[in-house]
């Protein structure tokens, strides 16, 4: 690590009031470093601009490393507006420096504006730099300019580094003189890059494949681009899956738009017609596709432009780069995250109809992204017109807000109308449970992609299927819609998820849970009663006052909101009447403790039989969950047993 060889409290002293007066003055600020350039030999040694050349220089040996150079000899030079000069900066022989360039065109006394930051070298080294700087073709620019060089030790200047204070390096400044524009414009370079990998849908128009660029200078009898020419090569199946090629330009906008169309055509077979007329530095044209409604998935797309003809002395030319790497699938996008689940961002629990997916913990994957093949419980079958309850949990961690997109249309996205079919009311820890609507469409027959995302602390909105998020966990899966059928029976299950203990005369304490799973939303059938025994209870007829069965439908969270039916004891069934709705349907055995219940105690309850008027008399898969719940009191820290 290197030392502070140089350090002189009264000079930084005294350059600060020289930047407090500068405001009244009108001067430009003067850069600072901690360390004089003589001690550290961090500078500036060679610097060359069109004509201006200053070779050898050594450290300036002045306050705070800064000079300014007399516009004189080759310690200055004349440039045009739009025309295109090279540019050298070096450092000395003993540490690698980082180098940055700013001209006042406005000559506002800073270099704060937006076109002013000119070069940047684009690492740190002991070698050469080389570049070119094209002058913006601004007739305001024309007269006498301010231009400031720097050198950092071991690091990157930035556009806002004008006059920060750095540790090692060295600052000069030169004036320049700009005049107007008497140069031709002429072809400098082009290249072809591929900004955009991102995966494409169905039937997508305007989407991006290639950007073409041409670097020009000069801004007189300016050059016209008549023709590009482009091939599909890194296609699949380019006739199939490609309906339309278009070509657009932005001119000096290096940001995609369709503002400007310039050429569209159904085929590559001949060169593309342009007949754009160039600006002065680099042009921005680029090729983008409609894609057909019937292209194929995973097919991929891409393009290379392998010429470009320009008129006068512009002539024939060969993009540097004709064929950049990468390509585009048609498919779904994936989302991603900045950091990774195992941070405890997660998707721990979810169920949408017979779907369920518990204890999931984080996928480990890249992007926390995970695809479910559809098999077993990780795919369910809905109906068109019916509805059918979600419930989704994060992990115990951190709070995350969830949404729930579903592909109706097949067209590889979720951004049509009716494709955003929950959202958690607030981000938190807690089980959510909502209601998704099937559309009464048939048109939506058949498979499709269901995605469920969580985002930290955030409820995610429709636009949010695909974008990056700080933290998270995306899920798809692929469910069926089908057309409303008969309802029958599927299975029946007891379960047993509340272990806590029950205080002495209490009600409606949950004790088992019944799940009975129909398919079909036609002609439903009505559950008509259940078996239960109190197996497991210590002294059910002292502690237990009365039985009572509630229903929740769809929503696996317990309420006591909907009575089925009830008994004060279980020498018969429990009867009552209700229809079924298609999926899980969740009943709750209850029981009422008595006054004179003994703490100590333990109370629990089995069911053997479930009877429904269509179903029939069926037996649950599970009939005696492990668990059991104890008769405790009531203290100051909640219930003791």
């Amino acid at each position: 690590m290197r030392s502070l060889l140089y350090n002189y409290p009264g000079i930084l002293l005294f350059s600060l009031f020289l930047t407090l007066l500068q405001p009244a003055n009108a001067q430009y600020c003067t850069p600072l470093y901690s360390n004089s350039c003589l001690s550290s030999n961090d500078f500036i040694n060679n610097f060359t601009f069109g004509t201006l050349s200053n070779n050898g220089s050594g450290c300036n040996g002045n306050i705070n490393n800064y000079i300014n150079y007399a516009p004189t000899g080759t310690f200055t030079a004349s440039v045009e507006l739009g025309a295109s000069y090279n540019i050298s900066l070096q450092s000395g022989n003993q540490w690698p420096e980082g180098f940055g360039v700013w001209i006042d065109f406005n000559n506002d006394n800073d270099f704060d504006d937006a076109d002013e930051f000119i070069y940047a070298s684009p690492s740190v080294s002991t070698n050469q730099f080389t570049g070119s700087v094209i002058i913006p073709s601004n007739s305001d620019y024309v007269g006498d300019h301010r231009m400031r060089v720097r050198c950092k030790f071991s690091g990157i200047v930035s556009s806002t580094e004008s006059c920060t204070t750095f540790n090692y390096g060295e600052t000069e400044d030169y004036t320049l003189s700009i005049l107007p524009a008497t140069t031709s414009m002429t072809y400098v370079s082009s290249t072809v890059t591929q900004n955009n990998l991102d995966a494409v849908g169905l039937g997508a128009s305007d989407v991006e494949i290639i950007s073409i660029q041409v670097i020009t200078a000069g801004t007189v009898n300016p050059l016209i681009l008549s023709s590009l020419t482009i091939n599909s090569n890194g296609s699949t199946n380019f006739a199939n899956d490609v309906a339309a090629v278009k070509l657009y330009y932005t001119g000096n906008n290096s940001a995609f738009s369709t503002d400007q169309l310039y050429a569209t055509v159904s085929d590559l077979s001949l060169p593309v017609s342009v007949n754009a007329t160039l600006a002065l530095g680099t042009n921005y044209f680029w090729i983008a596709y409609d894609i057909t409604g019937n292209a194929f998935t995973g097919d991929t797309i891409d393009a290379a432009c392998t010429q470009l003809v320009l008129t006068g002395s512009g002539g024939t030319q060969i993009p540097s780069v004709t064929a950049p790497a990468g390509f585009r699938e048609i498919n779904y996008c994936f989302p991603t995250y900045t950091e990774p689940c195992s941070s405890g961002d997660f998707i721990d629990n979810l169920s949408f109809n017979t779907l369920s997916n518990s204890g999931s913990g984080c996928n480990g994957n890249a992007n926390n992204y995970i695809y479910y093949t559809p098999a077993g419980n990780l795919t369910t079958t809905v109906e068109t017109g019916s509805n059918y309850a979600i419930a989704l949990q994060a992990g115990e961690g951190f709070i995350q807000g969830f949404g729930v997109w579903i592909d109706y249309n097949n067209d590889l996205d979720f951004a049509d109308a009716d494709e955003f079919v929950y959202a958690s009311p607030v981000s938190g820890t807690e089980l959510f449970v909502g209601e998704i609507t099937i559309p009464d469409n048939p048109a939506y027959l058949g498979e499709h992609l269901m995605r469920v995302r969580c985002i930290y602390n955030n409820v995610p909105a429709a636009g949010d299927f695909c974008n990056n998020q700080n933290r998270g966990e995306t899920e798809d899966y692929t469910i069926t819609v089908s057309q409303p059928s008969s309802m029958f029976y599927q299975s029946a299950t007891t379960t047993q998820t509340n272990l806590s203990d029950v205080l002495i005369g209490s009600v409606n304490q949950e004790i088992i849970g019944v799940e009975v799973v129909v398919s079909g939303s036609n002609d439903p059938f009505n559950f008509t009663s259940l078996t239960v025994n109190s197996n497991g209870t210590s002294d059910f007829t002292n502690d237990v006052t009365n039985v009572k069965v509630y229903y929740t439908g769809n929503n696996p969270i317990f309420s006591s909101a909907t009575l089925f039916g009830s008994a004060t004891n279980l020498s018969t069934p429990i009867t009552g009447s209700v229809n079924l709705v298609s999926g899980v349907n969740h009943f709750w055995v209850t029981y009422d403790i008595s006054p004179t219940a003994v703490i100590g105690h333990y109370v629990d309850a089995e069911c053997t039989q479930v009877v429904m008027s269509t179903g029939g008399t069926q037996v649950p898969v599970v009939t005696a969950p492990a668990g059991s719940r104890q008769v405790g009191y009531c203290t100051a820290a909640g219930v003791s047993g």
